[in-house]
């Protein structure tokens, strides 16, 4: 299947000098814009238009500056780049948010005598980082996991020591091929265990436990599920958003609504078809259903996107937390960032939509 999908003017002649959106979708974790191209609905709303071409490149982007930053784009992904790019100042907008709740759990050897959180006390816990990069989003993730775990049982980082470690995750990508993915998390579930027996840390925050425990004896210690709080479960694999260029939705702001009224098409109908939503998603990522939903608990809720009064204090949290943490730049008030117009307008074209008899 291809990865980018090119939606051209109709005249060829206006292809040559048509403003074009690049429209992007994470790769690492589904996305409401993943099932909507999945299911045709952007294709569909912007594959004729004449004066406008709109890419949607499924790709993880490291920087703004890859979506050309004073242009027109759209982009549905994790908001920590999203983040240090508008504390840095550049011109964006988010206008929806999704909350994708998954598992994240931290694991132990079965015989290291560690038995509960409250065991972590004076302990080393494993921190990955990427090459020379500590600062990524994974380690972001991982320390939110920690601090969240460490809480229940009265502790805090303070508490413990991280032990970071390198690991090559080119290979951990969804979207990657079935075979290069499979090999990489057994590859990476054998780096781990064999860390973990070498005695490199004590415990270790990870994507997959079966993945480790087809090659150690493991005991888990804590899984992100488990917290009964909806903000502790926040970390920047979690929460998800759409965030637009300034640009585009100064001048092109029908662009910006018509997208999301596709998206709000799509999570409609993911939550009347649960099963059908992860097996569409499941061909996208090239994986089975079955692998989708056991990773992401509710699914089709996940693909839900609103601005309500949870998910902002769950992006408060975040953003919070990745700047006392030094993972972000410097402060920034998310009020003025986040936009509840476009989603608003979003609603009501959608409603005209389905007075009109519109399928989709």
């Amino acid at each position: 299947m291809s990865q980018i999908l090119t939606l051209s003017p109709l005249d060829t002649d206006l292809a040559s000098v048509a403003p074009k959106v690049e429209y992007s979708t994470s790769t690492a974790v589904p996305t409401t814009s993943a099932l909507a191209a999945q299911l045709g609905l952007l294709e569909e709303e912007f594959a004729f238009e004449s004066d406008l071409e709109v890419t949607l490149p499924r790709k993880d982007l490291t920087a703004t500056a890859d979506l050309q930053r004073d242009g027109f784009w759209i982009r549905d992904a994790n908001l920590v780049q999203a983040m240090r790019d508008r504390a840095a100042g550049h011109d964006s907008r988010l206008v929806a948010l999704s909350f994708l709740e998954s598992s994240h759990p931290v694991i132990t050897r079965a015989s290291s005598g560690i038995r509960s959180l409250a065991d972590l006390k004076g302990k080393r816990l494993g921190i990955v980082t990427n090459w020379d990069k500590l600062l990524d989003l994974r380690s972001a993730q991982q320390l939110k996991i920690y601090t969240t775990a460490l809480s229940t049982a009265g502790l805090t980082p303070r508490d413990v020591k991280f032990v970071s470690f390198e690991r090559d995750e080119t290979g951990d990508s969804p979207l990657r091929d079935r075979d290069v993915r499979t090999k990489a998390a057994l590859e990476a579930g054998k780096d781990i265990a064999q860390r973990l027996e070498r005695d490199e840390f004590d415990a270790v925050a990870v994507d997959s436990a079966s993945d480790v425990a087809h090659h150690a004896s493991i005991r888990i210690l804590y899984d992100t599920l488990q917290h009964p709080d909806y903000l502790a479960r926040a970390h920047p694999d979690t929460l998800l958003g759409v965030v637009v260029s300034g640009r585009l939705l100064r001048e092109r702001r029908d662009v910006v609504i018509r997208a999301l009224a596709r998206l709000l098409q799509a999570a409609d109908w993911a939550r009347a078809h649960p099963k059908d939503a992860a097996n569409e998603l499941a061909q996208t990522f090239d994986i089975g259903a079955d692998s989708l939903t056991g990773k992401y608990e509710n699914l089709s809720e996940g693909l839900q996107i609103n601005l309500g009064v949870e998910k902002i204090l769950s992006l408060k949290a975040q953003k919070n937390f990745l700047l006392r943490h030094g993972l972000l730049g410097k402060d920034f008030d998310t009020d003025p960032w986040v936009d509840h117009g476009p989603l608003v307008e979003a609603h009501l074209l959608l409603a005209e939509w389905k007075s009109a008899g519109r399928r989709k």
